[in-house]
């Protein structure tokens, strides 16, 4: 049969008694019990992530909806200042208009 030999983490010190399987088995178990707590490690990570996922979505989501609500906000501006400029230009106008017709009348009414 066969030596094994488990390696030992960075800096443990592992007895060289191959023989003694108490040791082996004690060994064995140590690892089993240090992968099963990096399993649960791994799933609450995995966990973690798929929060991570779902929150992106959803900001992503909410990042539409602020871009299509200021798309319509600009959209609503635009129309207002062409309605005040409009509105500007025709006071104006009718001011221009109103103040040569006035001319006109105190010219020709002397």
């Amino acid at each position: 049969m066969g030596a094994l030999f488990i390696y030992p983490k960075r800096g443990e010190v592992v007895s060289n008694d191959t023989n003694s399987l108490s040791g082996i088995h004690e060994q064995i178990q140590k690892l089993k019990k240090e992968v099963f707590e990096e399993d649960g490690k791994f799933e609450r990570l995995k966990e973690k992530v798929s929060l991570l996922e779902e929150s992106v979505k959803w900001q992503g989501k909410e990042i539409g909806d602020i871009k299509e609500n200021l798309k319509t906000i600009l959209d609503n501006t635009t129309w207002l200042k062409r309605a005040i400029l409009t509105a500007i230009i025709g006071a104006l106008t009718t001011a221009i208009i109103g103040g040569a017709i006035a001319l006109i009348w105190t010219t020709i009414g002397k």
